[in-house]
C-alpha cells in the first residue's frame, strides 16, 4: 500500500484538531469494527481484553519513506490511532501542520531522544541522526471511547519519561537544542 504527503498532511491535521482517523487509504470505507481491521490487513497484536494494536505499513512512492498506521482498541473497541514514521525528518512532518502551533520540547538525559508536545494535544517524537532529528511517531490525546477519553497517556508519557527543556534553554550553546529551535521556527511554530 502506499501514502502521499498530502495524505499524511490530512492525517496530522485531523489529530491537531481533536479528531481521530481511522482510515488512510482515500478509497476504503472508515474501520469500525476490529473485524475489518483484521480484515484488510493489518497485523495485531496484544491483548484482545485490554489494549491491542493494529497496525499496516504504507509507503511513500519513489522515497525511500513510509509510515506504520496505527489503531489501538481497549476491551474490544478501538479507541485512537498514531503513525510511526519511517526516514521523515522531523523539519518535514512539522510543515505539514497547516496553522502554527504551540510547542513543548522535551529531551531524554542523553539528548539524543525527544518530543514535541503540540498543543497539548499530540506528540512527535523524534531521534537525532546526523544532527538532523527524525521524526519517529505522531500521537494524540484523543479518544473515541469514555473509557479513555481525558486520560492524556501520549502526553503524560512524554512528561514523565523526558525531561522539559525551556524556550531559554533551547537558545543556548548547545546545538542539538539550537537545531529543534531553528526547526520550530522555520516551520512557524512556537516554543513555550
Amino acid at each position: 500500500m502506499t501514502i502521499d504527503y498530502p495524505n499524511i498532511s490530512i492525517i496530522l491535521n485531523k489529530y491537531l484538531f481533536g479528531e481521530i482517523c481511522l482510515n488512510v487509504e482515500t478509497s476504503a470505507t472508515v474501520t469500525e469494527s476490529i473485524e475489518d481491521l483484521a480484515s484488510t490487513g493489518f497485523s495485531r497484536e496484544g491483548d484482545p481484553n485490554d489494549h491491542e494494536l493494529f497496525e499496516k505499513y504504507y509507503s511513500i512512492v519513489n522515497k525511500n519513506q513510509g509510515i506504520n498506521f496505527k489503531i489501538y482498541t481497549f476491551k474490544g473497541k478501538i479507541w485512537s490511532s498514531g503513525l510511526d514514521f519511517y526516514g521523515f525528518r522531523l523539519s518535514t512532518i512539522l510543515k505539514m501542520i497547516n496553522k502554527p502551533a504551540n510547542t513543548r520540547l522535551f529531551l531524554d538525559n542523553k539528548n539524543s531522544d525527544g518530543a514535541l508536545i503540540i498543543n497539548d494535544l499530540c506528540v512527535c517524537r523524534f531521534s537525532y541522526h546526523n544532527e538532523n532529528p527524525l521524526a519517529l511517531t505522531f500521537e494524540t490525546n484523543a479518544a473515541i471511547i469514555d473509557d479513555m477519553k481525558n486520560r492524556k497517556i501520549s502526553t503524560k508519557t512524554v512528561e514523565n519519561d523526558f525531561t522539559e527543556i525551556s524556550e531559554v534553554l533551547a537558545r543556548s550553546s548547545n546545538r542539538k537544542l539550537r537545531k529543534i529551535k531553528q526547526i520550530l521556527v522555520a516551520t512557524g511554530h512556537i516554543l513555550k
